[in-house]
């Protein structure tokens, strides 16, 4: 969620890097990110707080989440952005925890 939040915070600077419907797609593709570690964050928060263990399918939404934005930031952006790993990593995450937790 920290993540999430910082990301967040350099919205203003990039609401004037492009105008129209660039700057548009820049905006939405610098928010995207921040929606899937919030996704992930708060689906393990919740179930980290009421004992309950998630199911499988549950389980690969909240994985696809961020895989779903670190495609289109590899595409769009650049295969190297340090974002699209930290997405990944999101996924990841999700997916050792559940077995973890199983």
């Amino acid at each position: 969620m920290a993540t999430a939040i910082f990301h967040l915070t350099g919205l203003s600077m990039v609401g004037g890097w492009m105008e129209g419907v660039q700057g548009r797609t820049i905006t939405a593709l610098w928010i995207a990110p921040a929606i899937g570690w919030m996704a992930v964050s708060a689906f393990w928060t919740y179930h980290a707080f009421s004992g309950e263990t998630p199911s499988w399918s549950a389980t690969l939404v909240t994985a696809a989440i961020p895989l779903a934005v670190a495609i289109p930031l590899a595409t769009y952006v650049a295969p190297t952005h340090p974002g699209g790993y930290m997405l990944i990593a999101a996924s990841t995450l999700a997916l050792v925890a559940k077995k973890r937790f199983s």
